[in-house]
C-alpha cells in the first residue's frame, strides 16, 4: 500500500483493501523490510487546469504504488463454502467483526503497535472483516444491477451478468470475496489521521497487504 510518490495521497477509490498472505500471519510479526512495489504502477490521466493568468497548463495526478501481495489461502479453509466458515476457526476483533484465527491474531498485533504511535485501526462495520454468504449476497444485490448499464464494471453471478451501479464501489460476487474466508479487512478512515501513511510503512511486517491495485 502505497510507496507515495507526492506527500498527499491521493483518495483511494474502496477501503476494501487488505487481505491476509501467504500463509496468513503465521509467522507475525516479520522482519522489518521495506514495502514492496508491485512492477507495474497505476498512473492517474492526465488533466488540464486554467490558471489565474488564463493559460492552461498540464499537469499529472500523483502515483500511487500499492504493495500486492499473492493470497495464500491455508488449506483448512478450503474445506469449506467461501462465508461459511465454522466458528472454531473465527475470532474476534475488536471493536467489532471477526476473522481466520491467525488473521485476528496478526491484525490485533498490529493494531496495537499502530495504537502506540497514535494510529486507530479498526473495521468500517461488523461485516467489514469476515462476511458470512446471506451477507455477500445482500450487500451484492444492493450494488450490482441485472440491467445492462454502458460502461459499468461487471460480474458474473448465478449464470448472469451484473453491472455495478453508478456511485458504488465494486464488490466481489457472493462466494468469491477474501471476506468469506476471514482473510480480509475493510479500514476505517484509510486516507485519514496518518493510517494510510503507517500503513504503507509496517502492514507488510504483519503479514497484511493490499488485494489489488486500485
Amino acid at each position: 500500500t502505497r510507496c507515495l510518490a507526492s506527500p498527499r495521497p491521493r483518495r483511494l477509490r474502496s477501503r476494501r483493501i487488505f487481505a491476509a498472505c501467504s500463509p496468513p500471519c503465521s509467522r507475525w510479526p516479520r522482519p522489518a523490510t521495506t514495502p514492496r512495489r508491485t512492477s507495474a504502477r497505476r498512473r492517474s490521466p492526465r488533466y488540464c487546469r486554467r490558471s489565474s493568468d488564463g493559460r492552461t497548463r498540464r499537469t499529472e495526478r500523483s502515483v500511487v504504488a500499492l504493495p500486492v501481495r499473492r493470497l495464500v489461502v491455508p488449506p483448512i479453509l478450503k474445506k469449506y463454502p467461501n462465508g461459511d466458515l465454522p466458528l472454531d476457526l473465527l475470532r474476534p476483533i475488536k471493536p467489532f467483526g471477526h476473522l481466520y484465527v491467525t488473521a485476528a491474531a496478526s491484525w490485533t498485533a498490529m493494531k496495537k503497535d499502530a495504537k502506540k504511535d497514535g494510529v486507530i485501526l479498526k473495521p468500517t462495520s461488523v461485516v467489514d472483516a469476515y462476511r458470512p454468504l446471506t451477507v455477500q449476497r445482500s450487500v451484492f444485490y444492493q450494488r450490482y444491477s441485472t440491467t445492462k448499464i454502458d460502461g459499468r464494471p461487471t460480474r458474473t453471478y448465478s449464470g448472469k451478468t451484473w453491472w455495478l451501479k453508478p456511485g458504488l464501489a465494486p464488490l466481489a460476487s457472493p462466494g468469491t470475496s477474501n471476506h468469506g474466508l476471514g482473510l480480509a479487512v475493510d479500514i476505517w478512515g484509510v486516507s485519514q489521521e496518518g493510517r494510510l501513511e503507517w500503513l504503507l510503512q509496517h502492514a507488510d511486517r504483519f503479514g497484511w497487504s493490499w488485494e489489488v491495485q486500485s
